[in-house]
């Protein structure tokens, strides 16, 4: 079970407990969600994110991770604004910050915003967020440091100023400040020393506190009874995100780019994965579109098949082919996933899928073959219950069996009769039965309209 949390400056100084699982991130940018959520988290932490130097976290990831059933938590800053727009779809909002937004107490976001250092220095904070003052202010107006106009006063002067050069400093130097509240000032800065409330790493502590908890309702998914809507922009932004995702994490040697480069120097073999890679992504998007998700069952069958493909039998030589293919544990567990959902879309049900059967056919110019057939078809059963009272072919189910692979098709009796029913996207083997009742039926008819006509 793992945890991905994204933090920066709201945890500097905290003491983040190690736990099996937990992976600390820097900040979140847009698409940073959407990728965590590739190696299938159990939850994810957001707490601190990018404002206006990169693209922002986009709230669409967020309900993607959700619709996914992973758990995702916001707390201090980013992740305080969005939890409080998407509670009601099911993020959980932790904190005191939090609950400002969600009640509607703050709206802005330089609320919560601040100049910081590199990820070299921990991401030191280098000004002063502005729940960060309101939270001390308030402290000192209930130590009885501070009446409540001044502090008032304090929390008006933070707000003049820019977030990278709100400071302490700059906001108790205002004019107002010094010429009309010198002494509770001076009181003030006194007691800040030890009163100062850093209300972003509180509200970050208790996020990490409440994410760790092994308890159920801390790793549900909790979906806000919405459907996730997939969009052009989603798709778009996806795929996008997809490819810097697999640049990233090419071999430390070999790029993608210098492979597919590779395999252009064998045009029929680059046609052919191209076309296989094209039906994939097409299959993997509409699964995710229909929210298809898959079980142990699934993915182990999807395992299996993958084996005995490649004749993997033996655990070594699985774990030598994953090396080789450069394949971690979490990529290899991904690829099954994905295998197995395109399974789930490739038995999705005929009806589905009969528009578009019927264009291939046309498009391949074989659509008046079957039509021909089938109205030819229709009329020879129609021939035959008019002639009798009984179904028109009474052959047993392993009679018609015989005839249908042996006679028509000169092979054996399929053992696994009910992968071939999966293949035909038949429900029961009673429907298959009926289908070849019919077809012996016309074949039988054709043969006696042959040797009259003879």
């Amino acid at each position: 079970m793992s945890i991905v949390v994204f933090a920066g400056p709201s945890i500097y100084g905290l003491n983040i407990p190690s736990a099996p699982g937990l992976m600390m991130c820097p900040p979140a940018a847009q698409g940073d969600i959407f990728r965590a959520c590739l190696s299938k988290p159990s939850a994810i932490g957001l707490i601190d994110g990018y404002f206006d130097s990169v693209p922002s976290v986009w709230h669409k990831e967020i309900l993607w991770a959700i619709s996914k059933g992973v758990a995702v938590f916001g707390s201090a800053s980013m992740g305080a604004l969005r939890a409080a727009e998407l509670d009601s779809f099911g993020m959980v909002g932790v904190g005191r910050i939090y609950r400002w937004y969600s009640e509607g107490t703050l709206e802005d976001d330089d609320e919560v915003a601040l100049l910081h250092g590199p990820a070299e220095t921990s991401f030191l904070p280098l000004s002063e967020p502005m729940v960060n003052i309101r939270a001390t202010c308030d402290a000192a107006v209930s130590a009885g440091v501070l009446r409540q106009p001044t502090a008032e006063a304090i929390v008006a002067s933070g707000k003049t100023i820019h977030y990278r050069d709100r400071t302490w400093d700059h906001v108790l130097a205002s004019e107002q400040l010094k010429h009309e509240l010198i002494g509770d000032l001076a009181r003030f800065a006194q007691w800040k020393g030890n009163g100062y409330v850093d209300q972003k790493r509180n509200d970050a502590a208790e996020l990490m506190s409440t994410i760790l908890k092994p308890l159920p309702e801390t790793r549900n998914g909790r979906l806000g009874g919405f459907q996730f809507e997939w969009t052009n922009l989603w798709d778009k932004a996806m795929q996008e995100w997809l490819t810097d995702q697999t640049h990233a994490s090419a071999h430390a040697v070999t790029s993608a780019d210098a492979i597919l480069d590779e395999l252009r120097l064998e045009p029929g073999l680059f046609h052919e994965i191209c076309a296989e890679a094209v039906t994939r992504s097409i299959l993997l998007a509409e699964a995710d579109r229909r929210q298809i998700a898959v079980d142990m069952t699934e993915k182990r069958t999807a395992l299996s098949k993958l084996r005995a493909n490649l004749k993997l039998s033996r655990k070594a030589d699985l774990d030598a082919w994953a090396a080789r293919n450069v394949l971690t544990e979490a990529g290899l567990e991904t690829m099954i996933d994905e295998e197995a959902r395109q399974q789930a879309m490739l038995h999705m049900p005929v009806a589905a899928l009969g528009r578009h059967i019927i264009a291939i056919l046309q498009s391949r110019d074989q659509y008046t073959r079957f039509a021909t057939r089938a109205a030819e078809k229709r009329s020879a059963l129609f021939e035959a219950k008019s002639r009798s009272a009984h179904e028109p072919s009474e052959l047993s189910p392993p009679q018609l069996l015989n005839w249908f692979f042996g006679d028509m098709h000169k092979q054996a009796t399929p053992n696994d009769l009910d992968s071939i029913l999966q293949n035909l996207r038949l429900d029961s083997r009673q429907e298959f039965y009926r289908l070849l009742a019919d077809e012996y039926v016309y074949v039988m008819s054709r043969k006696g309209f042959a040797s009259k006509d003879g």
